[in-house]
């Protein structure tokens, strides 16, 4: 088998015009549509005059770069003004939160700011909203009210940490909302339109209601909550701060990691009743669906989980590499790697400065590139003794790097 990724470099190169067309777009503000003309007049003329595919096709990334430009929500500073620094209203969706240092951190949408005598409103689409010593537990997503202040996101933050101003580019806000708990409701989200995410949720409450009933309130019971439903347990529980000590909170949110071991479970319990069933029946192979049918289950967990960024991201991945595999005939993770690669950029650009994004990918990126193009029938002629150390460098190597790929960077 040949190195992992060797035949699509052309396809990685078109993340780069991508890119630059998405700052340009970002630096020209009004001028944007000008700009957008300007790239869909010199993709055109490529085309035309049928120069190499690939200038067509950086012409082509390099709009859709400055159009991603263009769905970022910029709230005009002059609007937004008076509401900062005094006391106002916040009501919005959030649907992901993390753990910090002060209490819970998480983007709401569709964010509304109001003054307290509801003379004036304005609609930054998007806010980051910080909540210090949150003691409740809350499910996600929920919808979010809250009363405090508002102040723009700017300076360098404390020693150690990344620019903030790159956070918020990554994330996608001008503005951060700071509350304490007791000014703050998480409410459950109306279903209004979302039928199809309605389910879910429900099925989410019918599963909280379930291991509480049978698991307790323990340290045990809080973790499996965490894990099967996405709930989040108050920030003054002994089991969150001994995490948050020890800097391991991120094990009680959901990641690609814990989208990938249900699906392997899963699809081995598939594979082992589909062999039960070819050994009574004489059948042929039905091995591949396996893979195949695992996959709504997986699907399933991540959208019952509240559908965190990091496990949907990883559906996306086994989601593609099964259908490349098994449809295609593609065997190599590094096409499913480039396709979700490239379409997460297309779809939000301004994720390039998200350490998460880069941890995650990069992660996945050095496995792939370790681990896909050794061949499998070369172990077989070594001695034991080497091959079982072999086995544990790579245990090593992948526990480290899947480590790594959810380790949370501030």
């Amino acid at each position: 088998m040949g190195y992992p990724f060797r035949n699509l470099g052309s396809a990685l190169f078109l993340s780069l015009p991508l890119l630059i067309g998405f700052f340009l777009g970002l630096s020209a503000g009004p001028c944007r549509d000008a700009v957008a003309a300007g790239f869909l007049l010199l993709s055109l003329l490529l085309i035309v005059f049928r120069l190499p595919p690939v200038a067509a096709a950086s012409g082509v990334m390099a709009l859709c770069g400055v159009l991603a430009a263009g769905r970022i929500p910029l709230l005009d500073p002059e609007l937004a003004r008076p509401f900062l620094g005094a006391e106002v209203v916040l009501h919005g969706s959030i649907f992901q939160i993390r753990h910090t240092d002060a209490g819970w951190s998480g983007v709401v949408e569709g964010a509304e700011i109001a003054f307290l005598d509801g003379s004036s409103s304005i609609r930054p689409g998007r806010v980051l909203l910080s909540v210090r010593n949150p003691d409740a537990v809350v499910s996600f997503p929920a919808e979010v009210r809250a009363t405090g202040r508002l102040l723009a996101i700017r300076s360098r933050g404390n020693p150690g940490e990344l620019p903030r101003e790159w956070t918020a580019l990554a994330l996608r806000v001008q503005y951060r909302f700071f509350a304490d708990a007791p000014r703050t409701v998480f409410l459950p989200m109306k279903d209004g339109n979302e039928r199809f995410m309605a389910v879910f949720r429900r099925a989410r409450e019918r599963a909280k209601r379930w291991l509480v009933l049978h698991a307790g309130e323990s340290d045990g019971a809080l973790y499996l909550r965490a894990m099967a439903t996405g709930e989040v347990p108050p920030s003054s529980h002994p089991l969150v701060t001994l995490l948050r000590r020890t800097g391991l909170s991120h094990l009680l949110a959901i990641s690609g990691m814990h989208v990938v071991l249900f699906f392997s479970v899963q699809s081995f319990l598939v594979r082992c009743a589909l062999w039960i069933f070819r050994r009574r029946h004489a059948v042929p192979d039905l091995f591949r669906v396996s893979a195949f049918l695992s996959l709504p289950a997986c699907w399933a967990y991540a959208l019952m989980a509240g559908s965190p960024v990091s496990a949907i991201r990883a559906a996306g991945m086994l989601t593609l590499v099964v259908l490349l595999r098994h449809l295609l005939g593609v065997r190599g993770s590094d096409a499913a790697w480039t396709v979700l690669f490239l379409s997460t950029i297309a779809y939000a650009p301004s994720w390039i400065f998200s350490p998460s994004f880069l941890l995650s990918y990069g992660a996945s990126f050095f496995l792939i590139a370790s681990f896909a193009g050794k061949g499998r029938n070369a172990s077989r002629s070594m001695h034991p003794l080497r091959r079982a150390a072999g086995w544990a460098r790579n245990a090593v190597v992948g526990s480290t790097m899947a480590f790594l790929g959810t380790l949370p960077v501030s």
